[in-house]
Formats: structure tokens, C-alpha cells, sequence
């Protein structure tokens, strides 16, 4: 943040939901108002769970947490409502996508984490001590400073924000951005918009060509503010079983890529990242080889040739990660086993898996070091979990 600027602003938090005035319609949405307005795409609905598949219950009660069943056995996640808000006159920070409104609100809906705004760059957050009354008593106060450097900005009339602070991850990408894009699927008029967009790389690129989006929709302003005259918003993707199968539906579709019968056996490699490899990969890589699995190294295809390998998967194995998003493209059905991280437990793919209805196993596995979170997986374990889940199939056929 330059000090030689003198455009320094005091933002204050606030929430689309509460900012924005509910409209009925999207013509209201895009009317000529100078004030932010919201229209609901879809009403509340709940990702339901099944029990994650494990080798024990040690393992399961690691899976579930603290969470409890419903009567039926299933855990239930409540996702919200889905909306399109719309805000007038908005800036938009470089890659970050930050969205500030003219009357000095950022929204927290684009921030996500307190941590966002104080980044250094375009924002600070700073605390001050106010003394007040008669006996000078001190109160706190938090500000949020936020200053463009002097950056250039780029104008738009109208745009769509599909990105979010981790757009550039694979994973963020499919599940949060693009399940956006279900909320424009019937509205052309906001469909055919400009879509800001981190820098694309390949799968940016190419999962939006096919969803049948244009490279001249695409805008990116990595270094500057990109400021919109009405700025729509949809919500952030957050496991909706609708949305999340039209991405995959949609996507499939655009590659001309049918539904074959589900046969392929997929270890997903994360030999090429920077954490949680794992330790003794080659040792797995053999026992899982013996098993019929053969091993993808996403980095290593494409987009597409990512897509038509999993859309034919029957069961998946893999280090929690990224490269997991793509069970999204094989079929209801399907299982994949995770091979969780023990130090914590992150719940997206059991979400993932539940909202396509697919079957979700997991696997904990120690942790070898604290920083990259490198595992050794116990492949007895593995073979044991495998071979439960392949008993449970041949008694479901038969």
C-alpha cells in the first residue's frame, strides 16, 4: 500500500444478503437503481450423508467428528439459499476478487477470512485505542484501511464475478466458481457478460470452453482494480447437489463424452506436489497395480483427457487433494476412498461425493512431517478397505 497515495478509504464489513434489497426478477436485478439488489435462485436445500466407509470404527468416528445422525443414520449439512446480487458502481481487487461497494462496504461474501484485509497490498487492518467520557475510559476500535497504490483500474458497464481468493486452485475452480454459473444458465442476458477470472491457465480455459463460454468473455487484473457500473455476484458454489451435477453434466456434454459403464480402477498420484505426498507411494503404487488400478498424474493431461478417465471410474483411491474434484465426472454410483491427513479432518469430499451420490471410503493416514503433512499410508489397510468395498458390490449385484 503506497503512502504517497492519497486515496486511502475506511471500509466497513458488511453482508450482500443484509445490503442488498430482495427483487423478484432478473430485470429488477438489472434495472437502473443505484442501489444493490438480490434475487434468490434457488431455495435452501441439505447435502445428505451416508456413513463414510472404514476399516473400523476408530476410523469412523474420526470421519464424523462431533457430528450426530438423524434418525435415519445419515448426517445432514443445511446449505443456504442461492442468489444473484447485484452491486452498483463496485470495485473488485486484482486476483483476489474483494468486492468494495461506492458507500465504502466489503462484503464478506468475497472476502471469506478477516485475514483477506490485511494483506499488506490492498489492504490493512489496523486497531485503535479511543479514550472517551468523563474518567477517560479506553474502547478498541478496528478499522479497515484499504488503498489502490495508485494502480490502474480497468472499466467494465457489466460483468459477472466468477472468481474467489482461490479460484486459481484446481479444486476451488470446479466446485466453488464454475457451480456459479448454474445461477445464469437460463438468464442469456447475464449468461453472454464478461466473467472476471484469475489469469486462466489450462483448465480455467478449458473447463469454461466447455461450458460452451467464450475467451473473449474472459477478464482478468491481476495487478489492479477492475471497477463494474453493476457488478453481478452469484453465490459461491457450496455443494449443491443441483449445481454440482450440472457442472459435471454440462461439462461431459460440451466434451461430447457419454456415460460409459463404469470399469476403470484410478489411484490419483500427488507425487508432483509440494504436500501431502505420500511416503511410501511406490510401495502402493505396486500393491494397487496388482489390484487392477492404474495411476494419473493430473499435471501430467489434460483437461479433457482428465475428464473421459474418471467419467469411466468405478472406484478411485488418492491423497486428499485436488486431483479428487474429478470423482465429480464419474458416475452416481461410484466410490472413492480418501486418504485423509490424521493431524484434522476436512469434510469436501464426503460432501462432494454425497451431493453427486456417489460413495465415499476413508483412510487416515499419520502424518510424517508438520509443515508439508507428507503421509505414509498403512497399504494392509488400504487392501483391507478395498477389499470390503468390493464384497459390498458383488452382494449389491447379486
Amino acid at each position: 500500500m503506497s503512502q504517497a497515495h492519497p486515496d486511502i478509504r475506511v471500509l466497513r464489513p458488511a453482508k450482500l444478503a443484509d445490503w442488498c434489497r430482495r427483487v423478484a426478477n432478473a430485470e429488477e436485478l438489472l434495472g437502473g437503481e443505484v442501489i444493490g439488489r438480490s434475487m434468490v435462485t434457488a431455495p435452501h436445500e441439505c447435502v445428505v450423508c451416508t456413513v463414510p466407509v472404514t476399516v473400523d470404527d476408530i476410523d469412523r468416528q474420526f470421519a464424523v467428528g462431533a457430528m450426530r445422525p438423524d434418525a435415519s443414520g445419515c448426517y445432514r449439512f443445511p446449505l443456504a439459499a442461492s442468489r444473484l446480487d447485484c452491486v452498483p458502481d463496485a470495485s473488485v481487487t486484482g486476483d483476489r476478487f474483494i468486492v468494495m461497494s461506492a458507500d465504502d462496504r466489503v462484503f464478506e461474501e468475497t472476502f471469506w477470512n478477516p485475514a483477506n484485509l490485511d494483506d499488506g497490498r490492498w489492504f490493512r487492518s489496523v486497531s485503535l485505542k479511543v479514550m472517551h467520557g468523563p474518567t477517560d475510559e479506553t474502547a478498541k476500535l478496528s478499522l479497515t484501511l484499504f488503498g489502490d497504490g495508485g494502480r490502474p483500474a480497468q472499466e467494465l458497464e457489466r460483468a459477472v464475478l466468477l472468481g474467489n481468493p482461490w479460484a486459481h486452485n484446481y479444486h476451488h475452480w470446479l466446485i466453488d466458481c464454475l457451480a456459479r454459473l448454474w445461477h445464469l444458465r437460463d438468464l442469456p442476458q447475464i449468461w453472454q457478460l464478461p466473467l472476471l477470472i484469475p489469469p486462466p491457465v489450462a483448465f480455467h480455459s478449458a473447463s469454461l470452453a466447455a461450458m460452451g463460454l467464450l475467451p473473449s468473455q474472459f477478464v482478468s487484473s491481476p495487478n489492479g482494480l477492475t471497477r463494474v457500473g453493476q457488478l453481478i455476484i452469484p453465490t459461491n458454489g457450496n455443494f449443491s447437489p443441483r449445481q454440482l451435477t450440472w457442472v459435471a453434466d454440462s461439462i461431459l456434454r460440451g466434451l461430447g463424452i457419454g456415460r460409459p459403464r463404469p470399469h476403470r480402477r484410478i489411484f490419483v498420484s500427488r507425487a508432483d506436489a509440494s504436500e501431502r505426498r505420500l511416503v511410501n507411494e511406490n510401495r502402493l503404487r505396486s500393491s494397487l497395480e496388482q489390484a487392477g488400478f492404474e495411476t494419473v498424474v493430473g499435471s501430467q493431461m489434460s483437461f479433457a483427457e482428465q475428464v473421459r478417465q474418471f467419467s469411466e471410474a468405478a472406484l478411485i483411491v488418492g491423497a486428499h487433494g485436488a486431483g479428487l474434484t474429478n470423482a465429480i465426472f464419474a458416475p452416481p454410483g461410484a466410490t472413492l476412498i480418501d486418504l485423509h491427513p490424521r493431524d484434522t479432518v476436512n469434510h469436501c469430499f464426503w460432501l462432494q461425493t454425497s451431493a453427486i451420490g456417489q460413495r465415499y471410503a476413508l483412510l487416515p493416514c499419520e502424518c510424517q512431517s508438520s509443515s508439508s503433512r507428507d503421509m505414509f499410508v498403512e497399504v494392509d489397510r488400504l487392501t483391507r478397505l478395498i477389499d470390503h468395498l468390493d464384497q459390498f458390490k458383488t452382494e449389491t449385484a447379486g
